[in-house]
């Protein structure tokens, strides 16, 4: 089963462009990591500051080593503002 890893970012509107611009370079690199399946960033539909990143990892990879990466995203990312960071594993 695969697993997946949410990080939630609320930043000032004035960092928005700032954390974008940032968030495709770390998005770039992390496409050729063999672990990663997809990644995903969005933004809430009134509050545009408020992100969510999903990191989608392929079957047969352990929390171990798909944790390097989000833990470097929400490090990056804390310098934004508010950070929060789960780690799910699918069931079915």
């Amino acid at each position: 089963m695969g697993s997946v890893e949410t990080i939630e970012v609320r930043t000032s509107s004035q960092q928005s462009q700032r954390l974008e611009n940032e968030m495709a370079e770390i998005v770039e690199k992390a496409l050729n990591m063999e672990e990663v399946s997809a990644i995903k960033l969005y933004h809430k539909v009134r509050l545009k500051s408020d992100y969510l990143v999903v990191l989608i990892f392929k079957e047969g990879f352990t929390e171990i080593q798909t944790g390097a990466l989000g833990a470097l995203l929400r490090a990056t990312l804390k310098d934004y503002g508010i950070v929060y960071h789960n780690h799910w594993n699918e069931i079915m």
